[in-house]
């Protein structure tokens, strides 16, 4: 049961005071005001003030971030996007 919860990517944010993320895979950034991760499903910022980590556990891909949170945003990697994109372009030609 444990093994399949920590498959599971889960978001949850209380009254934007307190926000908990499974499936983190590293914290990239952090600082009271912004928080950079790498996810199961790609990079997450987090914008807020007075922001405080008060769980990390990569193990798990746990965190639990505090304070008063402003913005969650996901980030996509561009290139691999255009890698895609590419990609579907050439299949096209091909067929």
């Amino acid at each position: 049961m444990e093994n399949q919860e920590k498959e599971k990517y889960r978001v949850e944010m209380i009254e934007r005071k307190v926000l908990s993320l499974n499936g983190v895979e590293s914290v990239e950034n952090f600082d009271e005001s912004k928080v950079t991760l790498k996810t199961k499903l790609g990079f997450v910022v987090i914008r807020g003030e007075k922001m405080a980590v008060t769980t990390l556990d990569l193990d798990l891909g746990r965190l639990d971030i505090e304070g008063s949170l402003n913005a969650l945003e996901y980030v996509e990697d561009k290139n691999a996007k255009m890698r895609a994109k590419s990609k579907s372009m050439l299949t096209k030609f091909i067929r």
